[in-house]
């Protein structure tokens, strides 16, 4: 347990005794339950603690907790601190660290907490339900400064929050809030079967009765109380698969500064000196107002979409089904359930997306309630639904029905089925409240219904696990035989070695269990069944991996990626041009061996007059379904790009309906450019490429309002020269001018609408190449690839790059078997309204609006940040800091480099957001110095300028 569990433990000990004192009820709520549940303790990746409490008792609480005044704590809360920022109060211990990013206005305790979440009484109708969601919302907007909450809420809750703002200018920001406390929180215990949870967006509602009487479980050494319905809880927050472990626990955890050492004023110094209060609020106010107003212009179109995008998942689905010649009620008859959902991929991929069904968390909350359906036909749909079932994914097919109930009326097909799945939820529920004979009677209930039910993985795992816990030993022995016939063969999945295990253990053979616990159990994902183990052997521990590269599986779109990747490369080699993988190609290439899997094109570079080789040999040759775009063909084509086009796909962008660009998928070649010699040549040209940029960007609804006059004087000028002779001038120029023999180095512009120069290149590069393996192919790059990575990166890079899986999102749509031509003609898009698209281009100049302000809180965040990074450095080096002394003076620079590796690492980080980093003179002008040494002096002179002078003075400790 590290120092973090331990803080929480001792909290939730003092809180608990707070509670048993007087007689006050609470439940663990959240990753807490689950951690009660699933580990016995808190989730060993976890860094919080959630409790519940209902209204009446958390007032009960707090009266309590003022009367105990117990030392070193604080109870923030609203009602105790007005520019207290959150609906949820806080348990605290006043003198260590829990700090998030957004919380830079200093004004609570920023100790390790444990949240209490107060459950308020909430009326039976579902509509005063929504209507209280929302204002709920609005009244967290005026308590909360940091986060947006209305923008999230349904479309007619814009205008009230508006409302409540006008009314802050009569009556202040704590008079809204009082008056918005007296609409929510009047409702009576008595006169509800409902609560809803005090927090905005999340404001989950629950039955009264879920929560009922406690049940006291082992929690660590102690134990909590949880809700007496719990896995009726888990499953409504967390979904039917909540006892297994999460995919990616790197993710799982918050972005905070942690210290149970050290009080958080040591953090928060910084925030003061170089955050101006006043600024601060301003400017979240007004991202606040922004967030509303871009919502309101932007939902219309975005709705429009769902219901375009929805018709060509229909049709694509509906293609693939009868190009393969799939007949799904076949299928169906022969029980091959995983074929029959392996072919409706298409439509389960858009279906489970973000943009329909959203998710539990804050950025997505709308769509999560207010999903929206794409109407496959009722016959399918039954088929799909019963496939889910049989493969085991209950949730899916949950989502799915209760769809199909909010469409229209469903049919009796889709009744039965929904039937079937609740009785499947009660098998499951029965078994894991240890409820057995309820479970015995639903396993029999089940095989009248559908005896190829009971071969459901889940279902088969438990009923296994009950009939070693339950039945003689004797009667197992032929399942027990068939699992270990599998084993041999190396076809038994984790979960069914874990029964071996549990067969062994029962019968006392101690050897054979181990061997199948240790072998199940890096590959369990079932918590539970991890807990079982655990608790037999406790020096039996899971590694919590994160998954390797080769567990991800490529969509489609990526699959293309590459195959035009090796075409290009193969290109190349036959006429031997010289490129090198660029950007996240090259990144991932490197150090993980595989593509990125976020949805954007693979990058490459060349020279130019590869380049030039490149698109004389594309233009010359007639590869079928290929071709290229580039300025000379498209005149509203970038200046330093190629695109390397398969045309028979479908790489479809809706706002750009309006703009002539490609649509089909495509790798990307950035041309280098070179600065000519000539300083009058360097500045016309750059002034012919600010004008076409201009222009181009307002076609492409990229300029901002302030840019508006700027067109204004440009626009004669493209209209003299002519547009794509401009595009011909400028790519020309670049082009013959990088062929020259100019001593300057290759550069590439920061992007397709800033000509400002990112990195200057060697041509050393281009030249000297080796080999990267991605998917067993090999492609070229920088021979050198320490210094090209050192140099265009930092040599930590690698640290920063994760795998995993992504979505396309809403606006964009890729396909590798339909053109843009096919699209057109069997989409209907008349729905796409033309004054919705209009409105959804003003939210976009808010946008603009937005992302300035989200700039200056980011500036924010990194000052607090960097604040625990200078701090963390001075307690860790104090002690080291006669040796750094020392090494210095005997010049043992490796060593030196070796015991200041921590301390580069955080400097390098923060250089990346312009922050120097200085937390001891001394130790400051050694690492200088030692950088130096490694040849790196501009960094250093970068560095000290970053320097802020109230950062040369000694760090004081405060207690």
């Amino acid at each position: 347990m590290n120092s973090l569990h331990l803080e929480l433990l001792k909290l939730l000990k003092e809180i608990d005794n707070i509670c048993k004192k007087y007689n006050i009820t609470y439940y663990a709520a959240g990753g807490t339950t689950i951690g009660a549940v699933r580990h016995k303790g808190l989730i060993p990746w976890d860094d919080d603690a959630d409790l519940y409490m209902t209204r009446k008792e958390f007032y009960r609480f707090r009266e309590a907790f003022k009367k105990e005044s117990p030392s070193g704590r604080v109870l923030e809360c609203l009602d105790d601190n007005k520019e207290y920022p959150g609906t949820i109060p806080r348990y605290i211990d006043d003198n260590t660290t829990t700090i998030g990013k957004f919380h830079c206005m200093d004004t609570c305790s920023e100790g390790v907490i444990i949240d209490i979440f107060i459950l308020d009484p909430v009326p039976n109708d579902p509509e005063i339900q929504r209507k209280y969601k929302n204002k709920l919302n609005i009244y967290a907007d005026f308590v909360m400064p940091y986060y947006g909450f209305t923008n999230r809420s349904d479309n007619d809750c814009f205008e009230d929050y508006f409302k409540y703002k006008n009314l802050e200018k009569e009556i202040g920001r704590d008079g809204v809030i009082s008056q918005l406390e007296k609409e929510l929180f009047s409702f009576e215990e008595d006169e509800c079967d409902y609560y809803i949870l005090r927090w905005g967006t999340l404001s989950h509602i629950f039955e009264k009765k879920m929560f009922g009487t406690p049940i006291y479980v082992d929690f660590e050494d102690m134990q909590v109380p949880i809700p007496e319905r719990w896995y009726d809880y888990l499953v409504q927050l967390y979904g039917s698969k909540w006892m297994y472990i999460p995919k990616y626990i790197e993710d799982e955890s918050h972005n905070h500064i942690v210290d149970t050492n050290y009080k958080y004023t040591n953090y928060m110094v910084d925030v003061d000196r170089f955050i101006p209060k006043a600024e601060a609020a301003s400017v979240y106010s007004k991202r606040k107002n922004l967030l509303i107003q871009r919502e309101k212009f932007i939902r219309p179109f975005k709705e429009a979409v769902l219901d375009v995008n929805s018709q060509y998942v229909l049709y694509t689905q509906s293609k693939y089904l009868a190009i393969n010649n799939i007949n799904i009620e076949k299928l169906f008859k022969e029980h091959r359930y995983d074929h029959i959902v392996h072919s409706f991929q298409k439509y389960l991929s858009y279906q489970f997306s973000l943009p329909y069904i959203g998710a539990m968390r804050h950025a997505y909350i709308y769509r999560y309630n207010n999903k929206k359906f794409i109407p496959l036909d009722d016959d399918l749909l039954y088929y799909l639904i019963y496939s889910l079932i049989n493969i085991g994914d209950f949730s899916k097919a949950r989502i799915l029905i209760d769809l199909r109930k909010k469409y229209k009326n469903i049919s009796d097909n889709i009744k039965r089925v929904d039937g079937v799945l609740t009785l499947i939820y009660d098998v499951l529920k029965s078994y894991y409240t240890k409820d057995y004979s309820n479970f015995n009677k639903l396993v029999k209930e089940i095989e009248k219904h559908d005896s190829n039910l009971l071969k459901i993985k889940d279902i088969e795992i438990l009923i296994l696990s009950y009939n070693i816990n339950m039945k003689p030993c004797n009667s197992l022995l032929s399942t027990i035989s068939e699992l270990e016939e599998k084993n041999k063969n190396k076809t038994l999945s984790a979960e069914y070695q874990k029964i071996l295990g549990d067969y062994y253990y029962k019968i006392k053979n101690e050897s054979k269990a181990l061997e199948f616990y240790k072998k199940s159990i890096n590959n369990l994902s079932n918590g539970m069944m991890i807990l079982d183990i655990n608790h037999k052997y406790p020096k039996i521990i899971k590694k919590y991996d994160l998954p390797s590269s080769n567990q991800i599986v490529f969509s489609d779109f990526h699959k293309k990626q590459l195959a035009l990747l090796e075409e290009f490369d193969k290109i190349c080699q036959e006429n031997d041009i010289n490129y090198i993988l660029m950007g996240d190609t090259l990144l991932y290439g490197y150090f993980k061996h595989t593509l990125t899997t976020k949805f954007t094109p693979c990058k490459v570079a060349m020279l130019p007059e590869d380049a030039l080789k490149f698109i004389n040999i594309m233009e010359t040759d007639n590869i079928h379904g290929r071709g290229i775009e580039y300025p000379l063909n498209n005149k509203y084509h970038n200046t330093h790009n190629i695109f390397y086009c398969d045309n028979e796909t479908l790489n479809f962008n809706w706002l750009n309906i309006d703009k002539e660009v490609n649509n089909s998928i495509h790798i990307t070649i950035n041309i280098m450019k070179r600065k000519p010699s000539n300083v009058f040549k360097w500045f016309l040209i750059r002034g012919l490429d600010a004008i076409r940029t201009i222009n181009l960007r307002s076609r492409n609804n990229k300029y901002k309002k302030n840019s508006k006059l700027a067109l204004a004087l440009t626009t004669p000028i493209v209209k003299l020269i002519g547009e794509y002779n401009l595009s011909k001038i400028i790519f020309n120029y670049y082009i013959n001018t990088a062929k020259g023999k100019s001593l300057k180095n290759y550069y590439i512009s920061k992007n397709n609408y800033k000509q400002s120069i990112y990195k200057y290149y060697k041509s050393s590069y281009f030249k000297n190449l080796s080999k990267i393996n991605i998917c067993n192919y090999e492609f070229n790059a920088p021979k050198d690839m320490v210094d090209f990575i050192n140099y265009v990166y930092d040599k930590y890079v690698s640290e920063r790059i994760k795998i995993r899986e992504s979505q396309p999102g809403l606006m964009k749509i890729f396909d590798c078997n339909v053109s843009y031509e096919e699209f057109k003609e069997n989409i209907d898009m008349s729905q796409i309204n033309r004054e919705d698209f209009i409105l959804y281009k003003k939210g976009q100049d808010i946008s603009y609006e937005i992302n300035k302000l989200n700039k200056k809180i980011k500036e924010y965040w990194n000052i607090l940040f960097r604040s625990e990074d200078r701090f963390k450095l001075y307690i860790k080096y104090l002690p080291l800091k006669e040796k750094i002394i020392e090494l210095y003076k005997l010049k043992d620079y490796n060593e030196l480099e070796l015991v200041l590796s921590e301390y580069d690492k955080k400097a390098r980080d923060n250089m990346r957001k312009n922050l120097g980093l200085c937390f001891d003179n001394e130790i400051f002008k050694i690492y200088c110095e030692l950088l130096k040494h490694n040849g790196e002096d501009e960094f250093v002179n970068q560095l000290k300028k970053s320097i802020p002078e109230e950062h040369k003075d000694e760090i004081i400790i405060k207690y």
